[in-house]
C-alpha cells in the first residue's frame, strides 16, 4: 500500500470509501487480465433495464470523450427489463468502443441476454445463465396485475377459439360471451412483443457478434421461442448457448479472470444488500453511480 497516495484522501473519507476502492483495484486488475481498455459493470439483482439506465452508462464512458477506445468490457448482472433500453445501452458503449465485451458473473436474463448479443464475445463463469428472451407482458388479473409470457397469451386465444368451435353447440349463449372475453388489443400487443424482441436480438446479432444474416435469424427465432425453453426462467448455461453458435468462453474456476471477477461480484453484491439499494453502475476510472 503506497502512503503517499492515500494522502491523497483524507482517513476519514478514504475509510468510508474503502469498498469503493477495493473494488475500483478489481476493476484495474480485471481490466489488465483481460486486456481491455476500460471496464465498465452494471450489476442490478432486483431492479429491471429501464429508461434511467442509458444516463448511467453515459456516465460511465465521459471520460472517453469523442474518441473510439480498442475495446471495453462491460460486466453485467441483470434479471433484465426493456427490450429498447437493452438495445440502446449497446448502441451507446458501441459508440465508444471498437470491440465491445461481456462477462456475466451469475447471471443475465430476458433484456439483459439481449444486450449481450450486441457483443462481440460472451464470457460466462461457470456458475452463470442467460436466459429466453420471450417478452413478457403485465396482465390485469382479479387478484391484481401479474407478468405472464406474450407467447401464453396468444396460446390462450386458440384454445379458446377451439374450444367454442368444438362445442359451440352444447356452450349456446355462452360461446359468445366467452369469445367476448377475449381482449383483441392484448392479443395484437403479444404478437408484436414477440417479434419486436425477436428482431432485436436479429439485428444485434448480424451487426456485431455474428455477421450472419440466416445465423442470426436461426439463433434470435430459437430464443424467442417459448415453445422450446417452457419457462422464461430457464437458465441458459454457457454449452448450450455455444451450441447454438453464440461467442461464449467459459471462464474457469480457480483462474484469474474467475477470481478477480467473481470476488468484484460478491463485493458489489453486498454492497447492495447492506445499503439497501438497488443499481450499481462502476468503471475503472473511478466513476461510481448507485440508486
Amino acid at each position: 500500500m503506497n502512503l503517499e497516495d492515500l494522502k491523497n484522501y483524507t482517513p476519514l473519507f478514504r475509510a468510508q470509501q474503502e469498498d469503493r476502492y477495493l473494488r475500483r483495484s478489481y476493476l484495474e486488475a480485471i481490466k489488465a487480465v483481460f486486456n481491455v481498455n476500460g471496464v465498465i459493470s452494471y450489476i442490478s439483482p432486483t431492479a429491471p433495464i429501464d429508461e434511467t439506465d442509458p444516463i448511467a452508462f453515459e456516465d460511465l464512458l465521459y471520460k472517453i470523450g469523442s474518441r473510439k477506445v480498442n475495446s471495453i468490457l462491460l460486466i453485467l448482472h441483470s434479471n433484465g427489463g426493456i427490450p429498447d433500453i437493452a438495445e440502446k445501452i449497446v448502441e451507446t458503449i458501441r459508440d465508444k468502443a471498437k470491440k465491445f465485451y461481456i462477462v456475466v458473473p451469475e447471471r443475465a436474463k430476458s433484456s439483459a441476454t439481449l444486450l449481450s448479443l450486441g457483443s462481440d464475445r460472451i464470457y460466462m463463469l461457470e456458475s452463470a445463465e442467460l436466459g429466453p428472451i420471450d417478452p413478457q407482458m403485465r396482465i390485469k388479473t382479479p387478484s391484481g396485475d401479474q407478468w405472464r409470457p406474450a407467447k401464453s397469451i396468444i396460446n390462450g386465444f386458440d384454445i379458446a377459439l377451439e374450444t367454442v368451435s368444438r362445442n359451440r353447440d352444447r356452450l349456446g349463449p355462452a360461446a359468445v360471451i366467452l369469445l367476448q372475453m377475449i381482449d383483441t388489443t392484448t392479443l395484437d400487443l403479444a404478437n408484436k412483443a414477440i417479434g419486436h424482441a425477436t428482431s432485436i436480438a436479429k439485428k444485434l446479432l448480424e451487426t456485431y457478434m455474428l455477421k450472419e444474416p440466416v445465423k442470426a435469424k436461426e439463433i434470435a427465432n430459437r430464443l424467442a421461442n417459448a415453445e422450446e425453453f417452457l419457462s422464461h426462467g430457464r437458465p441458459i448455461r454457457w454449452q448450450y448457448a455455444k451450441e447454438i453458435g453464440l461467442k461464449v468462453s467459459l471462464v474457469k474456476r480457480g483462474t484469474d479472470k474467475y477470481e478477480l471477477v467473481w470476488r468484484y461480484f460478491v463485493n458489489s453484491m453486498l454492497f447492495l444488500s447492506r445499503t439497501k439499494l438497488q443499481k450499481l453502475f462502476e468503471s475503472d476510472t473511478g466513476v461510481s453511480l448507485v440508486f
